[in-house]
């Protein structure tokens, strides 16, 4: 949990939403995955890349390159230690 206290949990909630926004719309992503312990989040693009995103800053982390096409979906595994990008 970011905080405890539910007035700020929501302040915080809410600019975690603008910056995620604000990745998606900027660099033309096909799908978004928020990783289930950590805050991170995955991106897939028409620009052939995986990128993983650190929140709540928006920082790059990685991008992944070496694609033929559009990277069409991204997710994290239950497991929490795999991460798949899909053409």
């Amino acid at each position: 949990m970011l905080v405890q206290n539910g007035h700020s949990y929501i302040k915080v909630l809410f600019k975690l939403f603008q910056k995620i926004r604000l990745i998606i719309v900027s660099n033309d992503m096909y799908s978004v995955a928020l990783h289930p312990e950590k805050q991170i989040l995955a991106t897939a693009s028409d620009d052939r890349t995986w990128k993983l995103w650190g929140l709540p800053n928006g920082e790059l982390i990685l991008t992944g390159h070496g694609h033929s096409d559009w990277v069409a979906g991204c997710d994290f595994h239950p497991s929490y230690v795999v991460f798949t990008a899909l053409l």
